[in-house]
């Protein structure tokens, strides 16, 4: 066994190894079921690391799902000298469990390091938990990369910009550290260092698989009053110019064999040259693969949309939210019903099968307003649905808001759950539950849903189409079955 790395220790003659580690999502998130995709944000970093001699490995538990026990067991054959851990708000309790059992493993010789998106809103509580040493906020590529060199090098951890540590006792948090200009300084993410063909692959909307997710921009210039990540990306929009997703777009279907990309994150169509720039690229190169997206539908318009669907656009997810400009109003989200159905229509007319995300139990509501909104998904004939609960997400504007007046039902870690005199969140279960999924029922198998399915295809695409019904049906049947 290598020698451990103290805090304090200069390793010369051997290569310093860090662990990353992604906690498994709990049972009973109010996220609802498990996502399973790769954890890029993990895969930058690992790359980074690896870019500067450092070897690195990665323990996805959100796949693997072991126990406590044989997740212990992982870390201690990896034999780390650094363990890092990613969280969002529903997985603190998971890291800190893991962070315990890296403490008692190796006799508190091996520095705990947490990072993530929950960290971002909350690193000040973190830093204090005993079983953490460091806390990276921010963007976490460079930071991770100081610290790692400071604490190999015996070096002062006092001006690695993004840290908070522990020193004598004490808690320091360094300044924040400037966000990343220009994001094709970043080497594409390390997809090696996870089973990529472990994970599903599948997208809601798209029928091509395998299909990967991307992410080729940071930062939102939107400021919805429900959401927290401008305390991740800030405003700024920042983006990868299309040489370089292209890069990445290769990578995955050269090396990995996928037959589709998901567009992962929070808007692609912000910046609308750049958005046309990566479509005529990928139809110049004539790559046949299927698309999906994330958008606004304040960011698109007709011909936009028709450069997309000639590209490969298959889908794209909206935020709807709901169908009440009173409540878009109060929540800061900067678009109109009117607005919806022009590119819902828009997206109808073109083929391209248009998702609509709308939230349930938005403390300025009624039931009555969330019917309104059910009918109003139904009106602009939404290809797919997911219908949220709301739920307060920490350092939101209506996060303040929630506390302030008192709408709290109960709380999972530091989001809320909320209650109003109109509603709890029981009531929105059972409104999800029997009305809204009565209201928004589609047969997949129906004639209505297949026909949908066969015009909204190019005309190359049909004979997948019915090549996939096979299995389309025997996935079908299967669902049956577990159902009984």
């Amino acid at each position: 066994m290598k020698q451990k790395v103290l805090f304090n220790v200069f390793l010369k003659d051997n290569k310093m190894k860090i662990l990353l580690i992604q906690p498994e999502e709990p049972k009973g998130s109010p996220f609802g079921r498990k996502v399973l995709t790769p954890p890029i944000g993990l895969m930058y970093i690992a790359a980074v690391l690896e870019n500067n001699g450092f070897e690195v490995e990665i323990f996805d538990n959100n796949l693997l799902g072991l126990t406590e026990e044989k997740l212990s067991r992982k870390i201690r054959d990896a034999n780390p000298d650094v363990v890092g851990i990613s969280l969002d708000c529903v997985r603190l309790y998971p890291a800190l469990l893991i962070a315990s059992s890296v403490k008692t493993i190796f006799h508190n010789q091996v520095p705990v390091v947490m990072g993530g998106p929950h960290v971002n809103v909350r690193y000040d509580r973190v830093i204090q938990y005993p079983e953490v040493d460091f806390v990276v906020y921010g963007e976490g590529e460079y930071t991770m990369l100081e610290l790692c060199k400071a604490i190999n090098e015996n070096k002062t951890k006092d001006s690695i910009l993004g840290l908070c540590f522990k020193e004598n006792g004490r808690t320091k948090i360094n300044p924040p550290r400037p966000l990343i200009a220009n994001l094709d300084e970043l080497p594409l993410p390390a997809l090696h260092l996870v089973p990529v063909t472990r994970y599903p692959r599948k997208g809601e909307c798209v029928t091509n698989i395998p299909i990967d997710q991307i992410n080729t921009s940071r930062g939102c210039p939107f400021d919805c009053a429900f959401c927290s990540n401008n305390y991740i990306w800030g405003r700024k929009y920042r983006y990868r110019s299309p040489e370089n997703v292209m890069k990445e777009i290769y990578l995955h279907v050269e090396k990995y064999g996928a037959k589709g990309v998901y567009f992962r994150e929070d808007c692609f169509t912000v910046n609308r040259k750049r958005a046309i720039d990566i479509c005529e690229s990928i139809t110049r190169e004539g790559l046949d693969i299927a698309l999906e997206c994330e958008s606004r539908v304040d960011t698109l318009d007709r011909e936009l949309l028709q450069i997309m669907r000639q590209a490969g656009f298959e889908s794209i997810w909206f935020g709807v939210e709901s169908g009440n400009q009173k409540t878009l109003d109060m929540m800061n989200k900067g678009i109109s019903p009117e607005q919806v159905k022009n590119v819902f229509k828009w997206c109808r007319e073109l083929g391209i099968k248009a998702g609509a995300s709308i939230m349930l139990g938005i403390p300025y509501e009624t039931l009555e307003d969330m019917k309104n909104t059910i009918r109003f998904v139904k009106e602009i004939d939404a290809e797919y649905v997911i219908p949220n609960i709301f739920i307060g997400i920490p350092m939101s504007k209506m996060y303040c808001e929630i506390i302030q007046n008192n709408w709290i039902m109960s709380s999972y870690g530091d989001i809320i759950f909320v209650k109003t005199d109109n509603f709890d969140r029981v009531d929105m279960e059972e409104f999800q539950r029997t009305y809204v999924r009565r209201e928004l029922s589609l047969n997949a198998l129906s004639p209505k849903a297949i026909l949908k399915k066969i015009h909204s295809k190019r005309p190359k695409d049909i004979p997948k189409l019915v090549k996939s019904g096979t299995s389309l049906l025997l996935h079908k049947a299967l669902e049956a079955i577990e159902a009984q």
